[in-house]
This record gives C-alpha cells, sequence and structure tokens, in this order.
C-alpha cells in the first residue's frame, strides 16, 4: 500500500500529488519508516539517527559520530 499524504521538502507543504503545485519539486511521503526489532538494518539506522543528532546538537562544528568512532578503534 502506498502513502497518500506527501510532503514538499522545500516549501514544507503537505499534497496528495507527486510534485508540489507551489514550487514543482518532487514530494516525499510523509510518514517514518516503522520501526522493528527484528530489522536487519536497525544497527545502521540507530547509527545514522545519533550521527544526526551530533550534528544537530554540535551546529555542524565537530567531527561527526562516525569520524569520532574510528579514532576511538585506533
Amino acid at each position: 500500500m502506498t502513502s497518500l499524504i506527501k510532503k514538499c521538502p522545500v516549501c514544507k507543504s503537505y499534497t496528495m500529488k507527486e510534485e508540489c503545485d507551489r514550487c514543482c519539486v518532487k514530494t516525499h511521503v510523509a510518514h517514518p519508516v516503522k520501526y522493528s526489532p527484528d530489522d536487519k538494518y536497525r544497527l545502521y539506522k540507530a547509527r545514522i539517527g545519533r550521527e544526526y543528532l551530533s550534528l544537530l546538537l554540535a551546529g555542524n562544528q565537530g567531527k561527526t559520530l562516525t569520524e569520532e568512532l574510528r579514532n576511538e578503534d585506533r
């Protein structure tokens, strides 16, 4: 089943069309992906989420979480 509600990444408006009426940009699904503990990519998704959060909190000034983890392994 496909999602009916979509969101424009540029103007943040919601629509049911594949393309935004205001800015003519391709829309994206407005709903987050379902979480499952059995998902084989769950660790990857969690790592990306933590990295995104660290970038938001650091204000893009410091290293990313992946870079910090690589330096800890050395």
